[in-house]
């Protein structure tokens, strides 16, 4: 099945998405090391150990406070999924540690939960709730980054101005960022609340990053939510991200 991008029209060159001129792309290693000396690595270094069950546990608590106050608790889920997809497919770029990977699945697990709140700003309203929870994170340091990737999976980026974001250190801004792009794509592909995206995959050339969703349905909505959406990711990764749709059987 051929790949298609969100105008139907058959991938090319033409289709790349230019970078924001507004947004400096942030310095990143083409790959990253495993050297606990690398810039990159030692800025997302956990400050906290966590065992699996500690992970597994706010996890959970994650799903079931999203089981009550999202709208859509399957969205959710198929958010936090392909976020998570993300995340792995692109590690080699952002060299985040499984603490942010842990982070990021639950800040787009709860990215919905102020809907009730406030449709237009629910997602300012889903980052107060987050910071109010008594969710088990480990810390303030957590509960403040899982608040922001909640709240930046749409309308504005981040800024030192918002309450969650203000709360973090530099090192993790600059992870945050990431995280709250990925969720912004995996949001924007379940555009339709149908998790017609089944399996993600992402590649490098040169100056672009290429997102390939592969769908069990129509791409053409996932598509089109997603290319509105790639501004954050433009900006974090200094690369032109294409978003492409294959066609497979459900």
């Amino acid at each position: 099945m051929p790949l298609v991008t969100a105008a139907g029209r058959p991938a090319g060159c033409c289709d790349v998405l230019a970078i924001l001129p507004q947004q400096a792309p942030v310095t990143r290693p083409a790959v990253c090391s495993n050297s606990a000396n690398s810039p990159a690595v030692r800025s997302s270094m956990p400050r906290t150990q966590d065992t699996p069950a500690d992970a597994d546990t706010l996890i959970e608590a994650a799903r079931a406070m999203a089981g009550s106050l999202a709208g859509d608790a399957d969205h959710e889920r198929t958010v936090a999924r392909l976020a998570v997809a993300l995340f792995d497919a692109t590690r080699e770029l952002h060299c985040l540690d499984e603490e942010h990977r842990r982070l990021l699945e639950a800040g787009a697990l709860l990215h919905d939960t102020g809907w009730e709140l406030g449709g237009k700003g629910h997602h300012r309203s889903s980052e107060r709730l987050v910071l109010d929870s008594d969710l088990p994170f480990a810390d303030d340091r957590e509960r403040a980054f899982a608040a922001a990737v909640a709240r930046y999976h749409r309308k504005a980026l981040p800024d030192p101005s918002h309450d969650a974001f203000s709360r973090l250190e530099a090192e993790d801004r600059d992870a945050l960022r990431w995280c709250a792009a990925l969720v912004r794509i995996a949001d924007g592909l379940d555009r339709g609340h149908d998790a017609v995206v089944r399996e993600l995959s992402a590649e490098t050339d040169h100056a672009r990053l290429t997102i390939t969703a592969r769908c069990s349905g129509d791409p053409e909505l996932a598509l089109w939510g997603a290319e509105r959406k790639t501004d954050l990711l433009e900006a974090v990764s200094g690369l032109a991200v294409h978003i492409l749709a294959e066609k497979i059987a459900p």
